[in-house]
């Protein structure tokens, strides 16, 4: 994986912008296909604290195609029950762990450390003589020509422009490529803020040993564990609560008093989120590629938003066609498809 020069020609077939775990997996996929690519970051390094929380089994055989299980599992494990309780902890629904009976041999879901599985992803990739990044380089435009598309990125030595034959943005959830592109976003007009609380564990007795989602009125909780060692609590804000005023550590406090296993755990990230219910449009605007962290921004449970994301590969025109299968890669971009497509070995 080397650092990319500052105009590259058309010896680049993909161009990715972001270097998430989407975009690594994207790039590492590709390079398994024979497919070159570049990936531009925003950001020097990974982002050294947890932010999703949880794949699947799908998402678990894309790193066994990867020959990255091993490291994986190093960072991950196997998720327990996860229980529906109301406000009395009355159980109201659950759905049992699934230790190794899915179709793919894994476990129905893992919980996971972020940036150790980011870290195992670039590791990969340094292996890849068909991969280049550049990071510190954040998107400012794309134009599109009959040859392919040209994306400029603001960097600390000024401008540099980069060509490919495709653009694929995997740029989380604000996507600067899926703006550019005129690609729009449908409102399902649901929209809540939550305080996302992550931990360390000190005293693993003291933890649930199953993800807990408290349907409680007063205050929707979800208390999940992480990845090894780690432990997550998610609070919805209440109306009038401000997001500055939540992330003090007395109010935190506060909403962790009726949780005795917080006594085993030490907090080292506080943040507020926004959630949205928000669906991508395809077929708006110019067209691209957008992996994005999935075409739908989902409420703070586990969900598909990651596997889709990952497992979907971009998609031919007028057709189910994805790019890893392929002959003569041609000028051209379309929305991704919401629906996933699994990439089979090459």
């Amino acid at each position: 994986m080397g650092q990319g020069a500052d105009t590259l020609g058309d010896d680049t077939e993909v161009l990715i912008v972001g270097l998430g775990p989407v975009g690594a997996a994207l790039a590492a996929l590709l390079a398994q296909y024979g497919v070159s690519s570049l990936a531009v970051d925003k950001d020097a390094a990974v982002y050294p604290l947890p932010r999703a929380a949880h794949f699947d089994h799908e998402i678990m055989r894309l790193f066994q195609q990867m020959g990255l299980a091993d490291e994986a599992l190093r960072h991950s494990r196997p998720a327990p029950a996860y229980e529906f309780r109301s406000a009395d902890d009355q159980l109201l629904l659950s759905f049992p762990s699934v230790a190794g009976g899915t179709v793919s041999g894994w476990a129905s879901g893992y919980m996971f450390n972020q940036p150790g599985i980011e870290h195992a992803l670039r590791a990969k990739l340094d292996q890849s003589p068909l991969v280049q990044t550049r990071l510190d380089g954040r998107f400012t435009g794309l134009a599109q020509d009959r040859d392919g598309v040209v994306a400029r990125f603001d960097t600390p030595e000024g401008e540099v422009t980069h060509r490919a034959q495709y653009l694929v943005g995997c740029d989380g959830a604000h996507s600067p490529v899926r703006e550019a592109a005129g690609i729009k976003l449908l409102d399902l007009e649901f929209d809540e803020p939550w305080l996302v609380i992550d931990a360390v564990v000190t005293d693993p007795d003291l933890m649930p040993k199953v993800n807990l989602q408290i349907c409680d009125p007063a205050r929707p909780t979800t208390c999940v564990l992480m990845g090894p060692g780690r432990h997550r609590w998610e609070f919805m804000l209440l109306p009038g609560e401000r997001p500055e005023e939540v992330i003090q550590d007395a109010f935190i406090q506060n909403l962790l008093t009726s949780w005795d296993c917080a006594k085993g755990a030490q907090i080292d990230r506080k943040a507020v989120y926004r959630f949205h219910g928000l669906v991508l449009i395809n077929g708006a605007g110019a067209g691209s590629c957008w992996l994005a962290t999935a075409p739908t921004r989902c409420r703070p449970l586990p969900d598909k938003a990651y596997v889709r994301a990952c497992a979907t590969p971009p998609i031919w025109p007028g057709s189910s066609r994805p790019l890893l299968r392929m002959g003569p890669i041609r000028p051209c971009w379309t929305p991704i498809s919401p629906s996933a497509i699994r990439m089979s070995a090459p």
